[in-house]
């Protein structure tokens, strides 16, 4: 079911990959030379490169984040020692003998049925006219997903409460195009400038401004020693404290017997990246960028 439901949303990464060897194909009717004919095929080349390599570290990925391939998860090819240490020495040599399994594979199959045809091109201005016209429709249509009003988005794909089947739908080349150009725009600036620079700073200084003291006091002491315990992914459900029968951490339910526990409390993004600054700088999570 899966494969069927997320057949959308493969066309349309296909109609993606499909652009430059479409606009190859019309500047070859003008100017027939095997050149245009090698950059073909080398872009090909490139592209199942990139798809490959992408399709198998968002099977990797799910398995240590639960989420598809992003932006984000590029910014850690910066540190590769830090991958090779998160995931180990073992999987990371797997990681590149399945990338290269999947490019050999597709090459492979490229060879079969697009390098070693021989394909005959019709001269005719007018088949050459229905050609192009005929394409673009077609890749237009397979673009946006159909003919539908609202383009195709990665909901498509999504058609189970079990979350690891939806995902499991959306193809993975397509989401990180969507996520690469909804992002676009935050890429060297701050998302959160709304207002102007001066007009911000009045806004702060009247919040800051304390008029009558109304803090709530917790403490019988002026200075209590306080120790902070970051626990990192760990949720309600490992506390007795929490309403839930069992305790997976008794001494720490033992500390909230013994202090004051705050349960309204929502998580601060979603990688240890964001939540660690976050609470370690008590500013909310930067949303493109770490």
């Amino acid at each position: 079911m899966a494969f069927t439901q997320s057949l959308k949303l493969d066309i349309s990464s296909a109609s993606y990959v499909l652009i430059i060897p479409l606009l190859l194909a019309i500047f070859q009717f003008f100017t027939p030379t095997s050149f245009l004919k090698k950059i073909n095929k080398y872009y090909h080349l490139l592209m199942l490169f990139i798809i490959s390599f992408i399709n198998v570290a968002d099977i990797v990925l799910f398995e240590y984040w639960f989420s598809k391939i992003s932006l984000k998860s590029f910014l850690f090819l910066n540190s590769p020692s830090q991958i090779i240490e998160s995931i180990g020495i073992e999987k990371f040599i797997m990681l590149l003998l399945f990338i290269a399994f999947h490019f050999f594979i597709g090459k492979a199959v490229l060879h079969k049925f697009l390098y070693l045809q021989k394909i005959k091109y019709s001269r005719s201005f007018i088949s050459f006219i229905v050609f192009t016209l005929l394409s673009i429709g077609l890749l237009v249509m397979g673009l946006r997903g159909g003919l539908q009003n609202v383009p195709l988005n990665q909901s498509e794909a999504f058609y189970s409460k079990n979350n690891t089947l939806n995902y499991a739908g959306v193809n993975p080349l397509w989401n990180f195009l969507s996520v690469l150009f909804e992002n676009r725009a935050y890429a060297n600036t701050n998302p959160y400038i709304k207002v102007d620079k001066t007009e911000a700073i009045k806004i702060v200084k009247n919040l800051y401004q304390v008029k009558k003291d109304t803090s709530i006091k917790i403490f019988t002491t002026k200075k209590p020693n306080i120790v902070y315990i970051a626990l990192e992914g760990v949720n309600a459900n490992v506390f007795k404290s929490f309403n839930h029968k069992k305790s997976y951490a008794p001494q720490i339910d033992l500390l909230m017997k013994e202090g004051y526990l705050f349960k309204e409390m929502y998580a601060s993004g979603f990688r240890s990246d964001q939540g660690m600054v976050s609470i370690f700088s008590g500013f909310p999570p930067t949303p493109v960028s770490s």
